[in-house]
């Protein structure tokens, strides 16, 4: 019975993968700073100030029509994103590859549904360069709104010692869609 239950799992994501317009879950992957006790008490000095620079920025999406398959969409047409390019910076005992990002908003309006983590994020990417994402959900249509703030990033190494903060960075999208025809 068991093995029959643990086959039918299988078999059904199997099915619907093939159905249109249906999707799987969209997993996003988020890691964070863990701060080390024993670098606590001998690093007393902060990172490097970082440099950063937007380079990406997605949103949410409508279903696309396509030849002979109706609508298709995925599980993750819904997310938007916000890609940083954070120049090298160095540490005296953290890896670049291990030190975490703060991101701050200083000033506008995130777009509905983005929080900024209160934790400093890490890499997920074999380049420390880059690889740092913001999500949410922006919602499955081409109808979007626009958005304008200002972040400041600070670099923070596994004692928990903050660099001073990056140069202001602005993040905008004009929006699309028949939201500007509204507009």
């Amino acid at each position: 019975m068991v093995w029959d239950q643990l086959l039918f799992v299988p078999l059904m994501l199997g099915v619907l993968a093939l159905v249109p317009g249906t999707a799987d879950a969209c997993s996003i992957i988020k890691m964070y700073l863990e701060i080390d006790p024993q670098q606590k008490e001998i690093d007393f000095l902060p990172p490097d100030q970082p440099v950063v620079s937007v380079k990406s920025i997605n949103r949410g999406r409508g279903p696309r029509r396509t030849e002979g398959k109706g609508a298709v969409m995925t599980s993750c047409d819904d997310i938007g994103s916000i890609g940083f390019e954070i120049g090298p910076v160095s540490d005296d005992l953290t890896k670049p590859a291990e030190l975490g990002f703060l991101f701050q908003v200083v000033e506008g309006t995130l777009p509905s549904g983005l929080s900024v983590p209160a934790k400093p994020l890490v890499t997920i990417s074999e380049k420390t360069e880059y690889g740092y994402y913001l999500h949410w959900t922006d919602g499955a249509t081409d109808d979007q709104e626009p958005f304008e703030f200002t972040l400041v990033v600070v670099a923070v190494d596994k004692a928990g010692n903050h660099s001073e903060e990056s140069d202001p960075v602005t993040v905008r999208h004009p929006g699309s869609g028949s939201y500007l025809e509204r507009s």
